[in-house]
């Protein structure tokens, strides 16, 4: 097809000769792919977006019938430059709020990469359809998830900096999990550099990034994009460029808390500061803007930037009285911190002969093996089971209600059974509000995350097998939470002789290295992983929605109240998603900093 660039961009048939739009010569039109043209192994869908160097499509591998990819065109010779250090450096970092980068190539001379296609919306998008400022507390949640992946990036050796945060190159999937995308303009290393590919965004760009005058980039350029693309979705307002601040007799950037009076004060000061034109004047890495925007940290507008006037912080006596983090509500499942680094999953022989020798069956504890040490990123799990209590806004909201909380197969399998609640929901002997909720499907854990991310503005997620294996362990591969040594005092299991579920943290002595409780006994825990032989398991994103879409056998974790030899660490089990019993439950993970969780 053609693309009109002269003012209109509609697209005319390939044959058109004027713009079937505004009636003007094509000659100069950009030439892009048809649905159903095909581009080496890949077929195109539709296409995702365009602009005067090229274009991004969705497009299947037909060697892979049904895979959905981006394909990212560049149309600029010197593109290809840029195209070569995107793959080769991002390639090699993997995280869960990076696109997957799956290959590279040149066809009829033009560069091509090869990505994993984000569903949902760019924040951008979403900020547009909301038509004025975002609420703080969704807001808060995307922040805190980019701040954790630009910490990330920031961090590695050289460290990587994007240099095109805006609300555009973010996008939110269904799940309300943040992807930042676009690495056209990134660079490796601070060395003051002159990028191969022109491009900017002048209401996110610090002016150490003007084109003109091309400065010393570093960690705190997107610093100051980051705290644009926040003042942006916090206002409904794009702010001054710092190229017609600087040039300006006084600064004419109005502070966000005049734009949108609900600001809480320790927000709009982390914001201005962050956007100050001096960079020794903004924070000096990511995790002290993260501290200040959950207000953990005092927050004072530097001297430099007069005309932006945020109310300091009060003093009393020698103290300095520091706001409060954001308290979430008390349903929201209070969670505990799980370091990066890395950790030993499975069991090994001996641990195998073990229990089988104590009469496991041989043909289970198998899929324990081999023993291999993962590294994990950090992430925060929830430090118990979700209780009843938790769940109840879940049932007595718009849960069982709103078709975007489910799966595809889910929603069929809910409606299907008219079902509005868990399956023990009205049984006293299982519905104590500070029992862990029981009788829910891992369709219906899944929907409940979803529901608990919209609500609060925080990505939440059912943990992957080796997330929850690792808060249940350590990072040393100890048999039970509490070590090594079996104690029938520590968990509810068999043993214990209850034949029921008991009140979360019930037996503070069988907590993990971590603080996690109950991850041995009480109940079995739906993981967002697959049941099959990937194993050793291998680092995957497994809340993207073509995994959790399909209908197959997921692996449970952490035994229950009914089977002693079970409540290993290691140990794998399984069950199919629409299965609901009295013995399984579900925890909660996420991949962002979760402010004030309530108890």
């Amino acid at each position: 097809m053609l693309i009109c660039k002269d003012g209109c961009g509609t697209h005319n048939p390939d044959t058109a000769s004027v713009c079937q739009g505004c009636q003007r010569n094509l000659r100069s039109a950009l030439r892009l792919y048809n649905p159903g043209d095909r581009v080496r192994d890949y077929r195109i869908g539709q296409i995702i977006g365009w602009g005067g160097f090229g274009a991004v499509y969705k497009a299947e591998d037909t060697r892979t019938p049904g895979s959905r990819f981006a394909l990212k065109e560049s149309l600029d010779p010197s593109g290809m430059t840029s195209f070569q250090g995107e793959f080769t450096v991002l390639q090699q970092h993997p995280h869960p709020h990076l696109p997957k980068y799956e290959a590279m190539f040149v066809e009829q001379g033009n560069g091509y990469l090869v990505m994993e296609f984000i569903p949902g919306q760019s924040l951008e998008e979403l900020s547009a359809k909301a038509g004025g400022p975002l609420e703080e507390t969704q807001v808060l949640g995307f922040a805190l998830q980019l701040c954790e992946v630009l910490d990330y990036l920031h961090r590695q050796n050289p460290p990587i900096l994007h240099r095109d945060l805006k609300p555009a190159n973010v996008r939110l999937t269904p799940s309300g999990l943040i992807k930042l995308v676009d690495f056209g303009l990134f660079k490796q290393g601070t060395d003051k550099v002159i990028s191969s590919r022109l491009g900017l965004s002048p209401a996110y760009a610090p002016v150490e990034q003007h084109p003109l005058n091309p400065g010393h980039t570093d960690q705190r350029s997107d610093i100051y994009s980051l705290g644009a693309t926040l003042y942006q979705l916090l206002t409904g307002t794009l702010p001054e460029t710092s190229f017609d601040r600087i040039a300006a007799t006084s600064d004419p950037l109005v502070p966000p808390e005049r734009l949108n009076p609900r600001l809480s004060r320790h927000v709009a000061a982390a914001i201005t500061k962050a956007l100050n034109l001096a960079m020794q004047d903004r924070y000096q890495d990511i995790a002290s803007l993260r501290l200040a925007l959950l207000g953990q940290a005092p927050v004072q507008p530097a001297a430099a930037a007069p005309i932006v006037r945020v109310p300091q912080v009060p003093v009393v006596g020698p103290t300095v009285r520091v706001p409060q983090a954001p308290k979430l509500p008390a349903w929201v499942p209070e969670m505990v911190a799980v370091p990066a680094g890395s950790f030993l999953m499975g069991s090994t022989d001996q641990q195998i002969a073990a229990v089988i020798s104590q009469g496991m069956d041989a043909d289970w504890v198998k899929n324990e093996k081999p023993q291999h040490r993962l590294t994990l990123p950090d992430y925060w799990i929830g430090k118990t089971p979700v209780t009843n209590a938790q769940f109840r806004p879940f049932v007595k909201g718009d849960g069982y209600r709103n078709r975007a909380y489910w799966t595809t197969v889910g929603w069929q399998w809910r409606e299907a059974g008219k079902l509005v609640k868990p399956g023990y929901w009205n049984d006293k002997q299982w519905n104590g509000a500070d029992y862990p909720v029981v009788g829910v499907s891992w369709f219906e854990a899944v929907a409940y995350c979803r529901w608990l991310s919209a609500q609060t503005g925080i990505a939440f997620h059912l943990p992957n097998e080796a997330e929850w294996e690792k808060a249940a362990r350590g990072s040393d591969g100890c048999i039970y939470p509490w070590g090594n040594f079996w104690d029938t005092g520590r968990c509810n299991s068999e043993a214990a002789g209850l034949k029921r579920t008991m009140p979360v943290g019930t037996y503070p002595t069988g907590a993990s290295p971590y603080g996690t409780l109950d991850m041995a006994g009480n109940v079995w825990e739906w993981c967002a992983t697959q049941w099959g032989k990937d194993y050793p398991y291998r680092i995957k994103d497994e809340w993207q929605a073509a995994y959790l879409e399909a209908d197959q056998t997921r692996v449970l974790r952490g035994g229950s109240w009914n089977k002693s030899a079970y409540v290993r660490g290691a140990y794998r089990f399984y069950n199919y998603p629409r299965d609901r019993f009295s013995n399984k439950g579900l925890r909660v993970a996420s991949h962002s900093l979760v402010p004030g969780s309530g108890s």
